[in-house]
């Protein structure tokens, strides 16, 4: 097995794994069954182990960083939300956050699969420090920002469900 097929292999790995745990996720929204949001938590852990595999073994043959085309982009976009949502479960428990995550993972790397993904050497303007600087700093702020409004959407509906278990006498 080449190199090239190896990434493809961890990338659809990935993609399958994003794409089941996004059934658990919305079957857990239905059923609020703790052991499907725990069962889709491990699969995206597991979709990120295989991605980080696709994507140091793309780092490693293309011989820039993973995210110069469109594909490289989408793909690191997906593994920087995932691994983010990760973090957040280190010390919270707020695998909630998954049921949007998850889809979100699944489509982009649906969308990175629609483009072509063979490795073309850099431009000029692109060989430079700032490429090791610039666009991971980018991607992990909008992950961010969207770890916190799925998080903040998540709030605000826990806070109604919250607020029409309370009685009338003691709402705010």
């Amino acid at each position: 097995m080449d190199i090239a097929a190896l990434e493809r292999l961890g990338f659809e790995i990935a993609l399958g794994a994003y794409l089941i745990s996004s059934i658990l996720f919305i079957l857990y929204l239905s059923t609020k069954k703790r052991r499907l949001l725990d069962m889709g938590f491990t699969l995206v852990s597991f979709g990120f182990a295989f991605q980080t595999l696709a994507l140091i073994t793309r780092w490693f043959y293309a011989g820039h960083p993973p995210w110069v085309n469109t594909y490289e982009v989408m793909s690191f976009f997906a593994w920087t939300i995932v691994g983010a949502y990760l973090v957040l479960n280190v010390r919270t428990d707020y695998k909630s956050v998954g049921t949007l995550v998850a889809p979100l993972a699944f489509a982009t790397l649906g969308f990175a699969s629609l483009q072509p993904s063979n490795p073309t050497p850099l431009i000029p303007a692109l060989q430079s420090v700032w490429l090791l600087i610039h666009v991971p700093i980018v991607v992990v702020s909008y992950c961010a920002l969207f770890i916190a409004f799925v998080a903040s959407i998540l709030f605000l509906f826990k806070d109604k469900q919250l607020n029409e278990q309370r009685p009338l006498d003691k709402r705010v």
